[in-house]
């Protein structure tokens, strides 16, 4: 199926946003021809380049199936230049008139914007609502884009760094364009989360499939797209008040970063109260912007006291009105149109969606199918190759899935005890709390199942682990030697584990059967027997004691009445020689998948990856224009910064790994690493010392250099800590401190002259080297490499700015 009407849709209103843009003077009506002068380009030269390709293969009879990609990328492309052409004829409509006509008109000069004079403390109000705002929708965006587009690292990586090129463009014009009115810069950052609300439903709806993970390259083009509007606003009104301020003379360029900073700050610490389970993403957003909406009508118009009373109210009212009656429901039935929505709740972990389908209930987790009706196949397989191992299991501990399918079946073996595991109160409250109560031999445990498993004290028969595959590095954790170190240290000597690190299928690429490796032979250096079971996903089984693939015959024994996991559908025969097959595939010389080095997540994403390898590389094409060329156009006075900030960005991704495999929650710890790291910044930014500048350059990037190595050798050992707050607190003190030295490098590079446009320059620089270490630490070299190697490439990065630091011309 091709997108005709739906990319016609994205096109217009991206259309129709930018000539807003360049009507409200964001950026000149040149610069917005230029613009679009240049997609007409991109998708005229995929077409014909795509064209060409498939001609060949028509007249030469080549046969690959990456042809049947080119031509639906040549088809869909084929359709955006259409609509984009259409968009470049109207904008030179009045040249065609005018030339048949016999007259060209003369160019039409833009009215200059006159300067206004802002007060001091009306223009710190508004650069700290400007990081307020931006990163509030950044910290709630995130949440719902993460969820539609898979959620693992590389996409994660790819929203902040679509993020900060975003942001980059919207400073870059900022530089470019007239004064403006700050009435302009602050209605359009008002209303710029709700333009990007719109697009990502719309590209949903119409591009991706209920409870579907989109393609790598989706996934770049969701991000870059659906995060324009509100970044672009922010990084462009952030710049145009920072520049304001410099040319009263009301602040330097470091105060300013360091009050937008500051309302960063804020934003990540009320994003963390707030989305413990008080508010629901689109309340918070709307409230948010219903706030912001009252402080400019207060402060921008000459409002009376009486009126004003009125207006705050109102704004009272509709706050109240969106906290009681939330707007969530509609929007998870616009984004996810497949099933009726019956109710939706945020949790500090995810969101969890209950709603049916021809009178089946689903329940629908981070947007993806978790428990339905009807799943014999699934529950049956998940308890019963495990269970069977045992002669007569007493206690058992189940790790997530679906408690009351996955417990009817582990009650068949009557067991004393039955230990449940789940890290989200609000799933089980929702669903199954009433019924689980009823049965006295379970035990229901909200917690961390790593940390559950680390601290137990008890011992387990069996312990079945229902957690989706390694795609993620949160999800990694529970596939590492130091796992299966604690799983083995809970079983006694006859004790079974099993878990399912993926899907069976009848053919395993290399990427499936590496990631497969590296679990088996992981698991194999904790326990005496690992032996790999296909069914509908495929199963790894441990155990000290011997494991057998008879099934059939083991249900037969014990008198197990299943539906499905019995001699009527399966064969001992088949299940021992696909067993055979697994282990034909596995490699002995894989690596070792552990927490600071997670190559499992590695291996699965690049699996993922290769499900469309026509998608592969264009998605690389992609990410070397939009977040590695841009290294080229940095000045070489801006590398430090550059280098810094990619540094920065980088271990972000780090600290958030090594808390969440203590605390096990990323989505709940994100918005205080962030705090804590806009605070170092904004801190950094207000550091003034009297010395030379190449001095205090050369300085501070030594300083991170020694940082970074440092953070080598002592990264891996911090988690060896007992006591878990502190490890948080430590983990964040070392997040604080090269935030703290990359704020003063910004401060101390954009104020090295006296061009209005210095700042809009470096501002784009730090973003830009930004957005590069989310690219490649979250997607390359962390998954890869390991948090140590890493590091070290960290360390890289700022040596290379040093150099630049000390021979680069100021």
């Amino acid at each position: 199926m091709y997108h005709v009407i739906s990319t016609g849709i994205i096109v217009t209103i991206l259309y129709l946003i930018c000539h807003l843009f360049s009507k409200e003077g964001f950026f000149s009506i040149s610069d917005n021809r230029k613009i679009w002068n240049i997609l007409l380009g991109i998708t005229f030269l995929i077409t014909a380049a795509s064209g060409l390709i498939l001609a060949i293969r028509v007249n030469y009879k080549l046969k690959n199936p990456i042809f049947d990609s080119i031509l639906k990328w040549h088809v869909e492309t084929g359709i955006a230049f259409s609509f984009v052409a259409l968009i470049h004829l109207f904008n030179h409509l009045r040249y065609f008139k005018d030339l048949f006509k016999g007259t060209i008109s003369p160019s039409v000069t833009e009215s200059e914007v006159t300067r206004e004079v802002l007060q001091p403390k009306l223009l710190k109000a508004n650069l700290f609502l400007t990081g307020f705002i931006s990163s509030s929708a950044q910290l709630l965006l995130m949440r719902e884009m993460l969820n539609i587009s898979g959620g693992y690292e590389l996409i994660a990586g790819t929203y902040l760094a679509s993020w900060l090129i975003d942001s980059a463009a919207g400073s870059f014009f900022a530089g470019r364009s007239k004064p403006l009115p700050l009435k302009k810069l602050q209605w359009l950052l008002a209303i710029s989360p709700l333009f990007s609300v719109i697009l990502m439903i719309v590209i949903n709806r119409f591009y991706f499939n209920p409870g579907e993970t989109p393609s790598f390259l989706a996934g770049i083009l969701f991000n870059l797209v659906v995060l324009f509007p509100v970044c672009f606003c922010s990084g462009f009104a952030f710049i145009k008040m920072l520049m304001a301020a410099r040319k009263q003379k009301i602040f330097d360029s470091g105060k300013s970063y360091s009050i937008e900073t500051l309302g960063g700050i804020i934003a990540g610490i009320t994003i963390t109260i707030f989305t413990s389970g008080i508010l629901d993403t689109y309340q918070i957003l709307f409230v948010t912007i219903i706030l912001y909406i009252i402080f400019i009508f207060l402060t921008d118009y000459q409002i009376k006291k009486v009126t004003g009373s009125i207006l705050i109210t109102a704004g009272v009212l509709l706050m109240l009105y969106t906290i009681s009656f939330p707007p969530d429901k509609f929007f998870r039935q616009m984004l996810l149109p497949g099933i009726k929505v019956e109710s939706s709740k945020d949790t500090p972990y995810g969101n969890i969606t209950i709603g049916s389908y021809g009178g089946e209930k689903f329940t629908c987790y981070n947007h993806r199918i978790a428990r339905w009706s009807y799943d014999e196949t699934e529950r049956e397989e998940n308890i019963h190759y495990a269970m069977l191992q045992h002669d007569a299991p007493k206690k058992v501990l189940l790790v997530s899935g679906d408690p009351v399918s996955n417990i009817m079946e582990i009650k068949k073996y009557k067991p004393e005890k039955i230990y449940f595991v789940e890290r989200d109160p609000e799933l089980i409250k929702l669903t199954d709390k009433d019924i689980l109560q009823k049965n006295e031999e379970v035990e229901i445990i909200n917690d961390d199942a790593f940390r559950f498993i680390k601290n137990s004290k008890e011992k387990f028969d069996v312990v079945v682990m229902v957690i989706p595959p390694p795609s993620t590095l949160l999800l990694n954790r529970y596939y590492t030697k130091e796992f299966f170190e604690e799983i083995h240290s809970l079983l006694g000597d006859k004790g079974v584990f099993s878990c399912s690190p993926g899907p069976s299928e009848n053919y395993y690429n290399d990427q499936l059967a590496m990631l497969y490796s590296v679990i088996f032979n992981t698991m194999g250096k904790v326990f005496k027997n690992v032996v790999p079971i296909a069914g509908n996903k495929l199963y790894f089984i441990a155990s000290d004691r011997e494991i057998s693939t008879n099934i059939c015959s083991l249900v037969n024994k014990k008198g197990i009445e299943n539906i499905y996991v019995n001699e009527n559908y399966l064969n001992d025969e088949i299940i021992s020689m696909k067993t055979r097959e697994i282990l034909s595939v596995i490699s002995q010389q894989s690596k070792i998948n552990t927490l600071s080095s997670p190559v499992a997540c590695y291996h699965y994403q690049t699996y993922t990856l290769t499900k469309d390898l026509g998608k592969i590389i264009p998605a690389i094409i992609i990410l070397t224009l939009l977040f590695i060329f841009p290294i080229f156009t940095v000045r070489p006075g801006n590398l430090p910064i550059y280098a810094a900030s990619a540094s920065l960005a980088g271990y972000e991704i780090l600290t958030l790994m090594a808390i969440q495999s203590t605390a096990g929650n990323i989505y709940h710890i994100t918005g205080l690493v962030f705090a804590v790291i806009m605070g170092g910044l904004s801190a950094g930014a207000l550091i003034k010392i009297s010395a030379e500048y190449k001095t205090q350059l050369r300085i501070v990037m030594i300083s991170l250099l020694v940082f970074y190595l440092s953070a080598y050798y002592l990264f891996n050992r911090i988690p060896s800590i007992d006591f878990q707050p502190i490890i948080i607190l430590v983990f964040l003190t070392m997040s604080f401190l090269p935030s703290l030295m990359t704020g003063y490098l910004f401060k101390l590079i954009s104020e090295r002259g006296e061009k209005e446009s210095i700042p809009a320059i470096v501002y784009s620089s730090d973003l830009a080297g930004s957005a590069l270490g989310f690219i490649v630490i979250s997607g390359i070299a962390l998954p890869f490499l390991g948090s140590e190697v890493t590091l070290l490439i960290l360390g890289l990065l700022i040596f290379i700015g040093l150099i630049f630091a000390s021979f680069a011309h100021r």
